[in-house]
């Protein structure tokens, strides 16, 4: 095949990229761009738009109902459990293991959605959701010799975050973004060892998360029409949003040029967009509606309760000793032992990123209905305005094995004068819908970050056969299309046959984007 770089930048929004790589601000992506053979548009999410199942669907070609990944985590509330989701509930493959196992040469490095790591033939190190908060450990290096030589590279860990997002000092915002411009440049260092010592690859592909983290934290500074904007902190702090891409541009120049490259793709998972101060309580506005019952006060999740509280060391210390049962065990009883489910008709996960709806009992259909009635008459205290766009039975959605993993309700929130409502935690005494109060303007993780996420990301490609300016793309249809004319690509869903005789899902899914006759 040919020589392939993949470039993950989380959380991109497409505004923003084309605009600097057309300007020349980003002068590495602008020159992506004037190639005769690139393409390029909106990338379109999963819905919601969700870190996990979308970068699932990216590298396995599959949507979610497909590939069985929804969330990071599976909640089961008639047995009073949460289980943290990793790669061993994802039903398919990754693209790259396939042609990993058909003689390819293949590095993959930091995607989520890829713990435990692969056994990849040119290497791997999962992403984020690995179960250690900051620092990226041995474990998540495969073979995990990798990680002595990326310390060596780099001259220190790599880590997932060099600092705290739950909590926020008075010198946050100076030592975040410092924090995440040298892990950028960490990534570099690795990206371009690797390529240095076990180069050439048939395919090579690095994720750098910076983008969406400084979107989450930094984006109100940047944009003066933010309910949430603080004149004083932003000329303080500068665009911090836009140094992060400038950096991420001279990264991506940086590992293209090192690497010989036939082809080059860039995606996000997402785009983005600023998020108000008007905040929604899901589980409150259920209760008001008849349809939840709570018990008691809740508490604080392990990160967002004990984990705000220690040093991030120390988080990653409990998060690697203690047993996955009891964390989840926590977990569960801290997000949502204050519910009485049974009593109960509905409840919310209450995620800002992924605002849903789940229904108990056995009269589903009739529990649906109710909500919906509920949801399609809750109206802004603020302006009267309808609060959900839309609220999508998951049927509706989704198809395939695994629909039923998925909640029974996926909310599209308005978007009160172009920002996001902050969908928060909530307890008894709660009311449905209030505004930041003034020292939560900041926001922090899990407190209503001043990002948020946006269905359409960004992809572009150059050397695949997908000529066209301004092409919209659904991400599970990126990868196949790219490596379309790659040998084995046709077979690297798990339901072919080895001899090919009988269709799996992702050769179906190529035959119908007429990649395959």
């Amino acid at each position: 095949m040919r020589r392939t770089l993949i470039v993950g930048l989380d959380g991109a929004d497409p505004d923003r990229l084309f605009a600097g790589a057309q300007s020349g601000r980003l002068p590495n992506l602008g020159r992506l761009l004037a190639r005769a053979d690139a393409g390029w548009g909106p990338l379109t999410s999963t819905l919601p738009p969700m870190t996990l199942p979308a970068w699932a669907s990216f590298l396995t070609g599959a949507p979610p109902g497909d590939h069985g990944i929804f969330d990071f985590a599976d909640v089961d509330p008639g047995r009073g459990r949460l289980r943290f989701v990793d790669a061993r509930d994802r039903a398919l493959p990754t693209i790259p293991a396939r042609l990993s196992a058909a003689g390819a040469k293949v590095g993959l490095f930091f995607f989520p959605s890829t713990w435990p790591p692969e056994p990849l033939s040119g290497g791997a190190a999962a992403g984020f959701d690995s179960p250690v908060a900051t620092r990226i450990p041995r474990a998540a290096f495969r073979p995990s010799a990798l990680h002595a030589r990326a310390r060596a590279w780099v001259g220190r860990d790599l880590a997932y975050a060099d600092f705290s997002e739950l909590r926020k000092g008075p010198r946050w915002e100076a030592s975040a973004a410092a924090a995440l411009l040298s892990g950028i440049e960490a990534k570099e260092r690795f990206a371009l060892g690797l390529l240095r010592e076990d180069g050439p690859y048939d395919l090579f592909g690095i994720l750098f998360g910076a983008s969406d983290t400084a979107s989450h934290h930094f984006w109100h500074l940047q944009d003066a029409r933010s309910p949430r904007h603080d004149p004083a902190a932003a000329a303080a702090s500068g665009d911090v949003v836009d140094a992060v891409y400038r950096r991420l541009d001279a990264a991506l120049g940086a590992i293209r040029g090192a690497g010989a490259f036939e082809r080059v793709i860039v995606a996000s998972d997402h785009g983005f967009g600023g998020a108000s101060d008007r905040v929604l309580h899901l589980n409150a506005f259920l209760a008001e509606a008849g349809l939840l019952r709570f018990r008691s006060r809740r508490g604080g999740g392990l990160r967002a309760g004990v984990a705000a509280a220690l040093p991030s060391a120390w988080t990653d210390a409990v998060a690697r000793r203690a047993p996955r049962a009891l964390l989840e065990r926590v977990e569960w009883r801290a997000r949502y032992g204050h519910i009485d489910f049974a009593r109960s008709v509905a409840w919310s996960e209450e995620l800002g990123y992924a605002p849903s709806v789940r229904v108990l009992g056995p009269r589903r259909g009739e529990a649906i209905r109710r909500v919906e009635e509920a949801l399609a008459a809750w109206r802004d205290t603020v302006d009267g305005r309808p609060i959900v766009a839309a609220a999508h039975r998951r049927e509706d959605l989704h198809s395939g094995a695994f629909v039923g993993r998925s909640p029974d309700l996926l909310l599209e929130l308005a978007q009160p004068e172009g920002y996001s409502y902050v969908v928060a935690p909530s307890g008894p005494g709660d009311r449905p819908q209030r505004r930041l109060r003034p020292h939560e303007r900041r926001g922090r993780k899990g407190a209503g970050m001043a990002g948020s996420h946006r269905r359409d990301g960004v992809w572009i490609a150059t050397g695949c056969g997908l000529e066209g300016a301004q092409v919209r793309r659904e991400i599970a249809e990126l990868l196949p299309a790219a490596l379309a004319d790659a040998e084995h690509v046709g077979s690297v869903d798990p339901g072919v046959p080895e001899d090919g005789a009988a269709p799996g899902a992702l050769q179906r899914r190529l035959r119908s984007l007429g990649y395959l006759a």
